[in-house]
């Protein structure tokens, strides 16, 4: 007790000076219990939000591939499985940023089979990559709304265990890009 009591500021751990009597004790102990949980939890929220961090960095920087998605992927939820929906969040908006710059290529359609599984598959299926090619503004739309709802849905897991995160701030954004500021207003005032 006396090495977590180290761990908290100086009040609480000035507390086991005088520990006479066992309810001065039993107060020390719940102080440095709520301390550590309180810390923990901090520190948790440190490491996520250090690997939200890492992952747009390296993703957004690097050149995407299906080997670096997999081991982000692999990464990440080490650290804490809800970052998956992050990383893949963040795939989906770097795939859908070097669609609207160099058009859809072979290359491309790996990374998102990849992310996207067979879903992605199927339902390109029946196009040729020509005709993809035609729809690159479509699929950078449906790209974006999906990582959108990724990143909404990531930020209210987040909120949940950890309080006062924004979590409609992805959606605002999205819907100042797409010209609808009535809802970008509304969401902006929840925030």
């Amino acid at each position: 007790m006396g090495q977590c009591a180290q761990l908290c500021p100086p009040n609480v751990s000035r507390l086991f000076n005088d520990v006479n009597t066992c309810m001065k004790l039993q107060s020390a102990v719940s102080e440095i219990v709520r301390c550590r949980v309180n810390n923990s939890l901090h520190d948790k929220l440190f490491v996520v939000q250090l690997a939200d961090f890492g992952i747009l960095m390296n993703i957004s920087v690097t050149s995407l591939t299906i080997q670096s998605y997999v081991y982000w992927m692999n990464e990440v939820t080490k650290i804490d499985k809800r970052l998956s929906a992050y990383c893949l969040a963040v795939a989906l908006l770097n795939s859908a940023r070097k669609i609207s710059r160099n058009g859809f290529n072979d290359e491309l359609w790996d990374i998102l089979e990849t992310i996207l599984g067979p879903n992605f598959t199927q339902c390109f299926s029946d196009l040729s990559l020509h005709e993809t090619e035609l729809n690159t503004t479509e699929l950078v739309e449906l790209l974006q709304s999906c990582a959108v709802e990724r990143l909404t849905t990531y930020r209210r897991s987040m909120a949940l265990e950890f309080g006062q995160i924004l979590t409609t701030d992805y959606e605002a954004l999205y819907a100042y890009k797409r010209g609808d500021y009535q809802r970008c207003l509304q969401l902006s005032t929840e925030n």
